[in-house]
């Protein structure tokens, strides 16, 4: 595996500097966003951090299924200014737009917490945070989380390989869309070694559609 780049290494050891985290991603969150939360969740509190994802809005039915690996939080005022009060950094996934996490975004000036940004988004490509991995021409915000997590050395698992593999399936259409790339491809080939069932992931998504 080739070396992290800068900014990876930054966000190695933004991770390594916080052991409570809160992770969020944009309004009306799709696949992508809540693949990618639910991984970097996972991985880590497997790598002893306390982890919680509070988010704008509710998690659509179509993945809903996510949501038992780890607890997904719909914003209530309260509730998210006791999760800032908590919180030792943000971790914003798939959205590089301070603004586009919503009710979230005013905590952010009255709690200032340290911000990491993870996103493949071209638009707003300098991010908000102290640390931003932006990389446009990565296929879906999980593929970046992917390679991070598998430069930590940390081994994939069934969980973590079914959040990433829905990250990368819905951002590349199924992998119709011309972003779907060899990295694409290479990455899902790795998940698809830890015991998923492609046909019933796309089921469950697409069954609400």
């Amino acid at each position: 595996m080739t070396m992290p780049s800068p900014e990876r290494r930054d966000l190695h050891a933004f991770v390594a500097r916080h052991h409570r985290l809160l992770l969020t991603t944009h309004v009306n969150p799709d696949g992508d966003g809540l693949g990618s939360e639910v991984a970097m969740a996972l991985w880590l509190r497997g790598l002893g951090h306390e982890v919680r994802i509070l988010n704008d809005s509710p998690v659509p039915a179509a993945f809903g299924f996510l949501a038992r690996h780890v607890p997904i939080e719909t914003f209530e005022e309260t509730a998210a200014e006791r999760a800032f009060d908590a919180a030792d950094a943000l971790v914003v996934l798939d959205v590089s737009n301070k603004q586009r996490i919503g009710r979230l975004a005013p905590l952010l000036d009255r709690h200032l917490v340290p911000v990491a940004v993870v996103d493949h988004h071209a638009s707003h490509a300098t991010g908000f945070g102290q640390v931003n991995v932006i990389e446009p021409e990565a296929s879906a915000t999980g593929e970046i989380v992917y390679d991070l997590i598998r430069e930590s050395g940390r081994e994939l698992d069934a969980d973590l390989a079914e959040a990433l593999y829905v990250a990368l399936m819905t951002d590349t259409g199924s992998f119709r869309f011309s972003n779907t790339d060899s990295h694409a491809h290479r990455m899902a080939a790795d998940l698809l070694t830890h015991g998923l069932d492609p046909q019933r992931i796309h089921a469950q998504v697409h069954s609400h559609a």
